[in-house]
């Protein structure tokens, strides 16, 4: 099994999309959470990570992360935690679960489109965060 995207209930009651690792050798195995890299002005971030996606700009290392953090972030109702000051983030965050597994999806979807090196359309991207699953035959 490798790392996977899974949601989780934070303490405040909230919902969140956090890395279930796969490491044995480990006890802890949750990793990070979508959005916690982001600043408080995270749309120029999430820009430049987009275009670099779309472009296969993006070293395999970050890859998935990075693309999942945008994936997450085009969904409407994405809220992200910040400390008091608001200069650093501790991720984003949706009020509830039914949002919280959209971003899931388009997460999912943005870290396909980037393994694939295909974008999808806007059209496609809001279609599976509702749950369309496209015939295997179809392409972008």
């Amino acid at each position: 099994m490798k790392d996977k995207l899974t949601i989780v209930e934070d303490h405040r009651g909230n919902y969140q999309i956090q890395w279930e690792l796969n490491d044995d050798a480990c006890d802890f195995n949750m990793g990070a959470v979508l959005g916690d890299d982001c600043t408080h002005d995270r749309e120029p971030l999430l820009l430049i990570w987009g275009l670099a996606l779309d472009r296969g700009e993006v070293g395999s290392e970050d890859l998935e992360h990075r693309a999942a953090t945008v994936g997450a972030a085009s969904q409407k109702h994405t809220q992200m935690y910040q400390s008091p000051r608001g200069q650093v983030a501790s991720g984003f965050y949706w009020e509830r679960k039914s949002d919280a597994q959209q971003a899931l999806a388009l997460a999912k979807l943005r870290i396909k489109e980037a393994r694939e090196k295909t974008p999808w359309p806007q059209w496609a991207r809001e279609a599976v965060a509702h749950g369309w699953k496209p015939p295997k035959s179809w392409k972008p």
